[in-house]
């Protein structure tokens, strides 16, 4: 009930307006009918209870929400870890695959040198069996 009257800014038909947190009554409180003292006296002890418990209730709501936002960054840290994680070990990952690529393409290019250097002796080889006397001629 402490909750539903401070949701409630502002006085509806036929209730109080409440006092300021000070708890005095300074002529703002209205009654809605009889004679004015009876009212007030009434209610200034219950209105100097309910505000503490308005209060209460306002700082309660304040204190799960801001619970509920430090949850939600905490959430979010954790979160902002786990992709730093992965984004770590898939740069480590893609470095092991660089160096392997690069290993291989070394490989390559030294395959490459040793196959020309093949075709080269190959080539000589042939030419010089294409200018050697044949045997039967002899």
């Amino acid at each position: 009930m402490a909750a539903a009257a401070a949701a409630d800014p502002g006085p509806t038909e036929g209730d109080e307006q409440r006092p300021d947190r000070g708890g005095t009554n300074t002529g703002t409180t209205t009654t809605t009918g009889g004679t004015g003292s009876n009212n007030n006296s009434s209610n200034n002890s219950s209105s100097s209870s309910s505000p503490g418990s308005v209060e209460l209730a306002a700082a309660r709501r304040r204190l799960v929400a801001a619970e509920g936002r430090r949850r939600a960054a905490a959430e979010l840290e954790g979160r902002v870890r786990q992709v730093h994680c992965a984004l770590r070990h898939a740069e480590l990952r893609l470095a092991a695959r660089a160096e392997a690529l690069g290993r291989l393409g070394a490989g390559v290019a030294q395959a490459q040198l040793a196959l020309a250097a093949q075709s080269q002796r190959k080539a000589e080889l042939e030419e010089a069996v294409g200018q050697q006397p044949e045997l039967s001629k002899l």
